[in-house]
């Protein structure tokens, strides 16, 4: 087994059970607010929610620049660059936070009218979440790009399970959809305590001697990462607030429905993507092999989101009645197209992480354009929910095919520059020979060489 496969699969490993218990608390709120909460009401937390998620895409975009950043900071051992990065992060997401509760809070009208909502509360605490969840993935980041599993995990589990007890506490209190709501800033507060105490034993220590810093990265690199996790966050999300905008609360709050079933697909597997993102910047930074790593985790991710695809396709009204009681109608015909679309999803956002880790930032133009053509597309084509999930469908395969063809592009231009390193390098016999006079004393006749010296500089 290959170096490769045994720590990407220790790592997934470690992460599985604090995600397994975030996830579990995350799925028991979706339970209680569909059980507990009308139709009506439901959709209208859903819609909230649906604006979270979409103001999420920041938060996101944060922890991917920070771990890319802190993976490449930590493999060189520069310990002190990265206190005072992460001091000078926290500063600005501090003011950021700020400004970002204030700026919702102020278009409460405007979401109200848009939204269809009755009350100016959920908007406004959905404001305080917005801006607390900001300053959590300056903990993710930090912990995931230095690949130290068992801190990142303790954060995502710590956040699921506080948004459980409050939620639970506040809907059941009869809060409805505020209460729902209040989860939200509860579950990010709950992750910024576990992520202040657990980074700090990363933060201890000197640099390590001998080793060079990087040369800090441009602006425009870190522009380019947040676009193509926009992008990526967008087409998950942009069919939900199209059918809000469109169609009546309860249709929109039925197709809220099946797009949660829907995405257990995609949830399910993308977790591994966590765990490839600072292998592929370790592994690039030290110019070895990152390739397998990918397939490894495409496979593992296959793996998982095939049980999740056939558990949910095939048991679709057990899984409805589990989440849903009987306040749904399973969607038996659309369920099949969306879970297809999850799943291609997941494969292009894992890819999405190959090529941040790597740097190849190129990616981020036919995404953007694809995101702007599947807006115009939804703007046409939103008769129906068959032709929202359609376009969504549609989105989810040119994203996943282009972002394999670039990653075999990549793959084929790496075995390229590092095909004359090893021929003229350092070489190991091959399986099954033995290099001559091997296990014997070395002979003190000198090679003989055809055409350079043995100390000839490689070329290129």
């Amino acid at each position: 087994m290959s170096r490769a496969t045994i720590e990407i699969l220790r790592d997934n490993l470690t992460l599985v059970p604090f995600v397994v218990v975030g996830g579990l608390a995350t799925v028991g709120f979706q339970i209680l607010l569909s059980r507990t909460l009308a139709p009506a009401v439901y959709g209208e937390t859903f819609a909230v929610l649906g604006v979270l998620s979409l103001l999420a895409t920041p938060a996101l975009l944060i922890q991917t620049v920070i771990a890319r950043s802190s993976a490449r900071l930590y493999i060189i051992g520069r310990r002190s660059d990265l206190r005072a990065a992460a001091w000078s992060a926290y500063r600005r997401l501090g003011v950021a936070a700020v400004l970002v509760a204030v700026l919702i809070a102020a278009l409460t009208p405007v979401m109200m009218r848009v939204f269809q909502l009755t009350s100016p509360w959920p908007v406004l605490v959905a404001a305080t979440g917005a801006g607390m969840a900001l300053m959590e993935p300056l903990f993710r980041g930090i912990t995931q790009g230095a690949r130290d599993f068992v801190a990142h995990g303790a954060v995502v589990a710590m956040h699921g399970l506080g948004r459980l007890g409050v939620g639970a506490i506040a809907v059941l209190s009869g809060g409805g959809s505020t209460g729902a709501l209040l989860a939200s800033p509860a579950a990010a507060l709950a992750a910024v305590g576990t992520g202040a105490v657990t980074v700090r034993r990363l933060w201890r220590g000197e640099d390590l001697p001998g080793r060079v810093g990087t040369s800090p990265e441009s602006m425009w690199q870190h522009v380019r990462v947040g676009l193509i996790v926009a992008v990526m966050a967008a087409l998950l999300h942009l069919d939900g607030l199209v059918m809000r905008g469109f169609y009546a609360p309860e249709v929109a709050a039925d197709y809220a429905a099946l797009a949660v079933i829907g995405r257990s697909v995609y949830w399910s597997g993308i977790t591994i993507g966590v765990v490839l993102l600072p292998y592929v910047v370790h592994a690039a930074s030290r110019g070895e092999d990152y390739v397998r790593a990918y397939v490894i985790s495409v496979g593992l991710m296959a793996l998982v989101g095939t049980i999740t695809a056939l558990a949910v396709l095939l048991r679709t009204e057990f899984a409805y009645g589990l989440l849903f009681r009987d306040g749904y109608t399973p969607h038996n015909q659309l369920l099949p197209l969306y879970v297809g679309a999850a799943a291609m999803l997941a494969i292009a956002t894992m890819t999405a992480n190959l090529h941040i880790g790597t740097s190849n930032l190129r990616v981020w133009i036919p995404l953007t354009v694809l995101l702007g053509v599947t807006g115009v597309a939804l703007g046409v084509a939103h008769g129906s929910e068959a032709e929202v999930l359609t376009v969504i469908f549609v989105a989810d395969a040119v994203a996943m095919v282009y972002m394999i063809a670039e990653a075999a592009l990549l793959t084929r231009s790496s075995a390229k520059r590092t095909r004359p390193s090893s021929a003229c390098g350092r070489s190991r016999p091959r399986s099954g020979r033995r290099h001559p006079g091997a296990g014997s004393r070395p002979r003190a006749t000198a090679p003989r060489h055809r055409g350079r010296r043995s100390d000839a500089p490689c070329r290129s």
